[in-house]
């Protein structure tokens, strides 16, 4: 209950500091008298209550800092993705029987070498 009222009033508060109460443009006359489009200042939605007790605005912290575990996530996700080197010998590995697929995956294969630019088709002869 409290917290609602709070939000209330200085909803009302902003909106009445703008100008623009209850309105999210409207115009405004600047110094020299002429009519300017403004916007109503945006409303914070997320309150928290600091130390003291009082209701403040909720303010995200900073990023943080790339650390070894981080580059170490990325290393393993990077090892996992399709890569040229891994189309090349997938292909490899099917061209000289080591690897055996089936038609369907063969041509999804190819098909996502040939999307990625990897594979190449022949150029028509005339």
């Amino acid at each position: 209950m409290r917290v609602r009222e709070l939000k209330r009033r200085l909803k009302v508060q902003r909106s009445q500091g703008d100008g623009l109460a209850g309105v999210g443009i409207g115009y405004v006359r600047d110094e020299n008298g002429k009519l300017v489009k403004k916007k109503a200042a945006q409303s914070d939605d997320i309150y928290v209550t600091d130390e003291n007790g009082q209701l403040v605005p909720y303010v995200p912290p900073g990023p943080r800092r790339f650390t070894a575990e981080d580059q170490e996530r990325c290393d393993r996700t990077r090892d996992q993705r399709h890569t040229r080197s891994w189309y090349n010998k997938t292909l490899e590995a099917v061209i000289e029987g080591r690897l055996t697929m089936t038609k369907e995956r063969y041509h999804a294969l190819i098909t996502y070498g040939r999307s990625k630019g990897w594979h190449r088709r022949p150029s028509a002869k005339r």
